[in-house]
């Protein structure tokens, strides 16, 4: 549902029509319009954006130039998992934050174009694929920002090279064998006027 929801939504975003909602996806749509009225235009949608020095790319659902007022723009991603939010917040601020700091790209042409999104934070719309319930969620992107510097560093040591080192020549010994430890000395009691050897 979540990747025919998307399109419909698409359409909505770019103003138009989407034509013939089937009668399942009608709840989540009329939710869907309720919360995109407060998403500024024109809009930037379902464009290609890339981070040269990380070297990765994506697309955000949508580029929105205010919302509810607030000055952008703000880089949007529609949510449509039930759990998405609940397990996977962290991952959801490292991708916004990335695609805060990217430019829109050209893939015919190689070009690429700022933008300007801020980079403080962005908005991620949850509508739940199950219910059909939508909520607003302001996501921190400057801390999505430092997790994905945490990220680099860890791909960066993964590809760390030299950090073992050959043993060397080595030339088997047979140990020695430890010397038999030496007899105990007999005790001498005394008995009288004799001597007996315990």
């Amino acid at each position: 549902i979540g990747t025919a929801l998307h399109a419909y939504i698409e359409r909505i975003n770019r103003r138009e029509d989407p034509g013939i909602i089937p009668a399942q996806y009608q709840p989540h749509v009329d939710a869907y319009r309720r919360v995109e009225r407060l998403l500024g235009f024109p809009r930037t949608v379902e464009r290609f954006c890339v981070h040269d020095d990380l070297q990765v790319g994506g697309t955000p659902d949508l580029i929105a130039p205010s919302v509810a007022g607030e000055e952008g723009p703000f880089v949007c991603d529609l949510k449509t998992g039930p759990a998405t939010l609940k397990y996977g917040a962290l991952k959801v601020a490292m991708q916004l934050a990335v695609y805060a700091r990217s430019n829109l790209y050209n893939p015919e042409t190689g070009r690429r174009q700022p933008h300007s999104a801020r980079t403080d934070k962005g908005l991620v719309i949850a509508l739940d694929s199950d219910t059909a319930q939508v909520g607003l969620h302001w996501v921190d992107l400057e801390a999505g920002w430092e997790a994905v510097q945490v990220c680099t560093q860890v791909r960066t040591w993964r590809k760390k090279k030299g950090l073992l080192t050959e043993f060397g020549d080595m030339k088997l010994v047979e140990p020695a064998m430890p010397a038999a430890p030496p007899a105990p000395t007999p005790a001498v009691v005394a008995n009288g006027d004799s001597e007996a050897i315990a």
